[in-house]
């Protein structure tokens, strides 16, 4: 179970376009600030590093809803189980 965030705040559309490290980083805080049934979409994913953000943002409780790949970047779509 992942801490709540900061601000104790959660949406139903959280989006963030960083590169791999920075989210493998934040997926704690990022991943709990995902309400019920929320949606979390990640891009500024280098396509050699998804499978390692996927994970992170799998070990918290979200399940991948689509990957979209575009030359050398990836953007992940998850929803909250």
């Amino acid at each position: 179970e992942s801490a709540a965030p900061p601000s104790g705040q959660v949406f139903d559309v959280v989006v963030a376009n960083i590169y791999s490290d920075t989210l493998v980083a934040l997926a704690e805080p990022l991943a709990a600030c995902v309400g019920p049934a929320g949606t979390l979409v990640l891009s500024g994913i280098e396509s050699s590093r998804s499978a390692e953000v996927e994970r992170a943002y799998l070990a918290r409780g979200l399940r991948r809803e689509n990957v979209r790949t575009r030359g050398e970047w990836a953007a992940l779509v998850f929803r909250r189980s």
